[in-house]
């Protein structure tokens, strides 16, 4: 067994037995932050909701290809909803933005020499805009601009 594979194996499972872990355990908060000592609330009491995701993903290539080797990936999509009819009487309307931070490395480029692509997460490390916009809604919700 190669080091690489030996390392992922026991990542591997490591992330298998902490997410056990995590499933069994009973928060009292539909947030995994909770509730920041109550700040959270006010502040969407106020309009602003808050959300945050992350995706990570690793990949081996253990023969064939350019070379050997493991990479990893990670996405981290963070995001504000303004509801503007808390915070300034406009009703149905509110502003939503997005940003992106991706890092890791392009194990396709690097160790197979494909042009596919291993995942669908690598792309140029940076730190971006994802999404900016306005929404309306309309007749108690029934419908969306």
């Amino acid at each position: 067994m190669t080091l690489h594979f030996k390392t992922s194996f026991i990542l591997a499972i490591f992330i298998l037995v902490n997410a056990s872990i995590l499933a069994q355990t009973k928060y009292d908060s539909s947030y995994f932050t909770k509730d920041w000592g109550g700040a959270r609330t006010k502040l969407s009491d106020k309009g602003f909701d808050f959300h945050m995701e992350y995706t990570g993903g690793m990949f081996q290539n253990v023969s064939g290809g350019i070379k050997e080797g493991a990479a990893y990936n990670g996405l981290l999509n963070t995001g504000l909803i303004i509801d503007l009819e808390k915070l300034a009487g406009w009703s149905g309307l509110s502003f939503h933005v997005n940003t992106l931070w991706i890092h890791g490395k392009d194990g396709s480029g690097e160790f197979i020499g494909d042009i596919c692509g291993h995942n669908n997460i690598y792309h140029d490390k940076t730190f971006r805009l994802f999404t900016s916009y306005f929404q309306k809604t309309f007749w108690q919700d029934k419908a969306t601009f």
